[in-house]
């Protein structure tokens, strides 16, 4: 039995002029607590309109610049027919100070992270949802374009995951979809 595309996609002039890469901040979060406890989601179909966090932890914002910040999703299908999708996400941010020292070593170590990212078209993929993503094996630190640049540290986050990346999408707009997640950096009870 084969399976059929069936579903086709067109493209506005106005969302072509928004193609360019992503938007400054990403949030991330543990897929996992320590006790085990996994993130849990609502969702209808592709989206996603609430995650229920672990008590005690929160998404934590990471700040970039525009553009800082890609993602790539590679589907991949074996000769037996299994098929997976393989987000790549590329997190670009200055590090200059202990504190941010300390955050790269976290990062580094951490392992299956969820990331909610923020398309130019004002909406929010929420990526790693299933399995989460861990920190790929590499050089950390690229140089600036110019001999005055300052050093921006790359970390890239790969996983494997049985479904696409999933719509964040609160249901009342742009606005309050980004208050929801504002409000998931405060830690659960």
């Amino acid at each position: 039995m084969s399976c059929l595309a069936s579903n086709p996609k067109t493209t506005s002039c106005t969302a072509k002029s928004q193609i360019g890469g992503l938007r400054p901040t990403v949030w991330a979060l543990n897929l996992n607590a320590s006790d085990g406890t996994k993130l849990s989601y609502t969702k209808t179909g592709n989206t996603i309109s609430a995650i229920t966090i672990q008590s005690g932890l929160a998404a934590y914002r990471i700040d970039g610049e525009k553009f800082a910040h890609d993602l790539a999703s590679d589907g991949v299908k074996n000769d037996g027919g299994n098929v997976y999708y393989q987000p790549t996400l590329n997190i670009r941010s200055i590090v200059d100070t202990d504190a941010d020292i300390t955050w790269l070593d976290d990062m580094v170590k951490a392992t299956n992270l969820v990331f909610i990212v923020e398309k130019p078209n004002n909406t929010f993929l929420v990526v790693g949802q299933d399995s989460g993503l861990s920190y790929l094996s590499g050089t950390i630190n690229e140089g600036g374009q110019t001999a005055d640049s300052n050093i921006a540290s790359l970390l890239g986050f790969q996983g494997q995951e049985i479904n696409p990346s999933s719509l964040l999408d609160v249901g009342t707009g742009y606005e309050d979809t980004l208050n929801y997640i504002i409000g998931l950096e405060t830690p659960a009870p």
